[in-house]
C-alpha cells in the first residue's frame, strides 16, 4: 500500500532537496533574504524571505504562495521593466515586481541568476517554489523569525497541517490494524476485507484556467487517497470551452510611430488580458496632424539659354530637408544675349543674266555668333531703298533690288542687331547681256 511517506519521500528526491546545515555564526536572514525554503524535515512547508524584513511568510496552497507573493510585490515602471531585459540589477536580488503599468502583472526575481519568473496564475507561483525551492532544516529556518504581517494565517495553516498530520497518522495506524488482519485471514476474507475498508482512490484538483484561443481550460489533479490493488482514473483535466467568451479586455501597447505623410500613427499590442484570451478592439491606429517643413536649399539644372529678351531659367532636381514644401529657390535670372548678324548676303545672278530685268533678287540669313539660324530677326536693308524686313522661321530674308539703268554700281548695306554689314556690287550691260561683279565687301 502507498503510504504518505513514501510519496513526500519521493516528492523531495525528485525536487533534488538537500539540506543545508548552515553556521550558526552566521546571521541566516541576510544570507537566505529573498529565497524560498522548503522545510524538508516536516513535510516540505514551503517559505518566503521578505528581502526587507529578513522575515520568513508561509507558503502554504498554491493560492496562498500566489496571494503572498503578489501582496509583498514592488511597483516598477514600464520604463524600468523594458531596461532590465529579462534580468533585475542586483538591487532587486529576490524581490517580486509588479508592472503597475501592464495590470499589475507579476514577476520573482531569482537572486542566483537575477532572472524574472512570470507569476501569472496562483499554479505558476506553486511551481516556482518547487523548482527555486532550497531545503532547509527545521533547526536553521527556526532562526529565522516569522513574518508578523502573516504570522496569524502562518499559524492557521500551520495548525491545520497538524491536524491533516494527525489525521493521516491515525488512518496509518488503521491501515497498519488492517494489513495484520490481512495476513492472517483467508484470501477471501482479504478481499472482502480490502473491498469494504478502500474502493477507490481519491483526487483533488485545482481550479479550472481561463479559456485559451484553441478552445480548451485545463487544470492540475494530484491523488490525495491512493487504494492498493485499485486504479481509479484521474478526473479530466481539460475540457471543452467557449473560447469566445475570453475576450481580450485590456492590452499592452508599444509606443507611437512617427507620424506619416498621410496623417496616420500605429503602434503593437505587446500582451493582453485575460490570458489566453483573443479579439477585443485594441486601439492601434489614430490620426496625427503632419507638418511639412519649408525647403531651406536645392539642387537646380543647370542655366538654360540667354532668351533674346535677356532672361534664363533653371528647374529644380531635388530639395532639402526631406519632403519639405516652399521656400524662395531661384529659378530665373537675368542675362545678356549674344547678338544677331547677318551670316550671309547673296545675290541672284540668274535674275540679271538677260536683258530688261530691272531687279536683282537677294537673299539674307540671320544667325548668332555659334551659327545658330535665328528666326523672326528684325533687318534692315539698305540699297537704292531703305526696307524693314523681318525673317522667317528659317531665319531667312528675300527681298529685291531695283536696278537703275544709267547706274552701273550699287551699295547694298544690311543693318541687324545694331550691327551693319555692306556690299558693293556692280550691274554692267555689254552686248545686251547684263553681268554681275562683287566690287567689295565689308561684313561686321
Amino acid at each position: 500500500m502507498k503510504k504518505q511517506f513514501y510519496t513526500f519521500l519521493i516528492l523531495i528526491f525528485i525536487l533534488g532537496l538537500v539540506p543545508v546545515n548552515f553556521s550558526k555564526a552566521e546571521t541566516l536572514s541576510n544570507r537566505l533574504k529573498g529565497k524560498i525554503l522548503l522545510q524538508v524535515e516536516d513535510k516540505g512547508q514551503a517559505w518566503y524571505i521578505d528581502p526587507i524584513t529578513k522575515e520568513r511568510a508561509f507558503l502554504g496552497r498554491p493560492a496562498d504562495a500566489f496571494k503572498i507573493m503578489r501582496e509583498l510585490g514592488l511597483g516598477i515602471s514600464e520604463k524600468n521593466y523594458k531596461s532590465f531585459n529579462g534580468y533585475a540589477p542586483a538591487n532587486l536580488s529576490g524581490k517580486i515586481l509588479l508592472r503597475v503599468e501592464a495590470n499589475g502583472e507579476a514577476y520573482y526575481v531569482y537572486p542566483d541568476d537575477l532572472k524574472l519568473y512570470y507569476l501569472g496564475r496562483p499554479v505558476d507561483a506553486f511551481n516556482l517554489m518547487r523548482e527555486k525551492g532550497l531545503g532547509i532544516t527545521n533547526e536553521d529556518l527556526n532562526d529565522v523569525p516569522v513574518f508578523q504581517k502573516y504570522k496569524e494565517q502562518t499559524e492557521a495553516n500551520t495548525n491545520a497541517i497538524n491536524s491533516l498530520t494527525q489525521i493521516v497518522e491515525e488512518q496509518q495506524k488503521k491501515i497498519s490494524e488492517l494489513e495484520n488482519k490481512i495476513n492472517t485471514n483467508t484470501s477471501t476474507s482479504t478481499t472482502a476485507t480490502t473491498t469494504t475498508s478502500c474502493t477507490e482512490d481519491k483526487w483533488i484538483c485545482d481550479s479550472w484556467s481561463s479559456c485559451f484561443s484553441g478552445g480548451t481550460k485545463t487544470r492540475v489533479c494530484s491523488i490525495s487517497d491512493d487504494c492498493e490493488n485499485i486504479s481509479t482514473p484521474s478526473p479530466a483535466t481539460s475540457q471543452s470551452c467557449n473560447s469566445e467568451s475570453n475576450i481580450c479586455s485590456a492590452w499592452t501597447y508599444s509606443s507611437w510611430s512617427a507620424c506619416s505623410t498621410s496623417g496616420q500613427q500605429t503602434r503593437t499590442v505587446t500582451s493582453s488580458l485575460p490570458s489566453g484570451c483573443t479579439g477585443g478592439n485594441p486601439v492601434t491606429t489614430q490620426s496625427c496632424s503632419v507638418t511639412s517643413p519649408t525647403c531651406t536649399s536645392w539642387i537646380y539644372s543647370s542655366w538654360g539659354t540667354c532668351s533674346q529678351a535677356g532672361s534664363q531659367s533653371r528647374t529644380i532636381i531635388s530639395s532639402s530637408p526631406s519632403n519639405c514644401i516652399n521656400g524662395n529657390p531661384v529659378l530665373t535670372q537675368s542675362c545678356t544675349p549674344a547678338p544677331y548678324f547677318v551670316a550671309e548676303i547673296t545675290f541672284d545672278k540668274d535674275s540679271i543674266a538677260n536683258d530688261g530685268v530691272d531687279s536683282i533678287k537677294v537673299k539674307i540669313v540671320t544667325k548668332d555668333s555659334a551659327g545658330t539660324i535665328l528666326p523672326n530677326k528684325s533687318v534692315q536693308v539698305q540699297s537704292n531703298r531703305t526696307e524693314n524686313l523681318v525673317s522667317d522661321s528659317s531665319g531667312i530674308i528675300n527681298t529685291t533690288i531695283t536696278t537703275i539703268e544709267s547706274a552701273n554700281s550699287y551699295q547694298l548695306s544690311v543693318t541687324a542687331d545694331q550691327h551693319t554689314y555692306s556690299k558693293i556690287y556692280q550691274v554692267i550691260n555689254v552686248r545686251n547681256k547684263i553681268s554681275f561683279g562683287v566690287l567689295s565687301a565689308s561684313d561686321f
